[in-house]
């Protein structure tokens, strides 16, 4: 399908971290370690050492946190926790995209995931739970992809595809 220039759609999320779970959970296993075994304090270069780069590796990684369609051209902008951003920019007819239902992980509960590729490499996974993307963001993304004309890939019969909702 052809893709008509005045078209503008806009998916923006509020970008959510773990320093706080950091913050909380190395220092109480180090003071747990402490209280178990008074030795333990002996360690306490490497677990600050730990916490500082957990500390830094967190607010460093870069996480999507809006996606802006217009003009026949598809706007990805990452963001980190110190205000950096980078922003990379495709071409909308090449996009394609595919909404699965999946897990993404061991633990996490099943969830539609949407990921948009461009000439069959995957330039973007926007899973719900994940960085504040929430699972009516993530249908917004595909139901607004499928509106605007993006082609839907198809890489195989070994996830089920997810519905639309409000399509």
């Amino acid at each position: 399908m052809t893709q008509p220039d005045t078209i503008a759609k806009s998916f923006r999320i509020e970008l959510k971290t773990e320093i706080p779970y950091w913050l909380i959970i190395l220092p109480s296993l180090f003071l747990l370690g402490i209280i178990t075994k008074p030795e333990f304090i002996m360690v306490w270069p490497f677990a600050l050492l730990l916490t500082v780069v957990l500390l830094f590796y967190s607010a460093s990684t870069f996480r999507l946190t809006s996606i802006d369609i217009n003009k026949g051209e598809a706007i990805l902008t990452e963001t980190n926790l110190l205000k950096s951003k980078r922003i990379k920019s495709y071409p909308v007819r090449d996009l394609q995209f595919t909404y699965k239902i999946g897990k993404p992980g061991l633990r996490h509960r099943v969830v539609n995931i949407c990921r948009l590729y461009l000439k069959d490499k995957e330039v973007a996974s926007i899973i719900p739970d994940h960085d504040g993307w929430t699972d009516d963001t993530v249908n917004d993304l595909a139901k607004g992809l499928a509106s605007l004309g993006v082609a839907k890939k198809f890489i195989g019969y070994g996830s089920k595809d997810a519905e639309i909702n409000g399509l």
